[in-house]
């Protein structure tokens, strides 16, 4: 089984054991937040195994799942205005970030760097022309968002770290 096969099936596992433990009372996870650990991890994971081999498709997506999983989070863990309203320029700014992902980890490929721009400042600009964007309000919710999840992270890439340990990496 390759790596990213067990990333998927232990995402998978993480799921499905959270829901069954919550279920008979043993935890008081959500599933959202199960949801929430168990897409970046399978996001974080592939995207380590695929980044620097050039596979645009696999980086895309596994940075797609990633970011999912922090949009969720925000979803769940931040008091939101209006929630449809933020929708449409967070899977923007997920587009943007993972194309510039991609970009990055190969930078021939310039025709990437211009949807990647687009769709970064699209909402920006949206959110400046409409006053909802506060620069002091973004930076101190990045820092909060941060403060909550590092140790998360950190586990991550300490589980990580043991999968590629005992898998080959081809």
């Amino acid at each position: 089984m390759s790596v990213p096969s067990r990333i998927v099936l232990y995402s998978v596992a993480f799921l499905a054991i959270a829901a069954l433990a919550r279920f008979f009372g043993l935890t008081d996870m959500t599933f959202n937040l199960s949801l929430t650990i168990s897409l970046i991890f399978c996001g974080m994971g592939i995207f380590i195994f695929y980044y620097g081999t050039h596979k645009t498709t696999q980086l895309f997506v596994s940075s797609l799942v990633f970011f999912a999983g922090l949009l969720i989070f925000v979803f769940d863990n931040f008091v939101l205005d209006s929630f449809s309203a933020i929708i449409l320029p967070s899977v923007l700014l997920m587009l943007g970030f993972s194309l510039l992902i991609v970009f990055i980890e190969d930078t021939r490929k310039v025709k990437l760097l211009i949807p990647a721009v687009v769709f970064l400042l699209f909402p920006l600009i949206i959110a400046l022309y409409k006053g909802t964007f506060v620069f002091d309000e973004f930076f101190s919710a990045i820092g909060e968002i941060l403060s909550l999840i590092w140790v998360m992270i950190a586990l991550i890439g300490l589980v990580l770290f043991f999968i590629y340990a005992t898998g080959k990496k081809n």
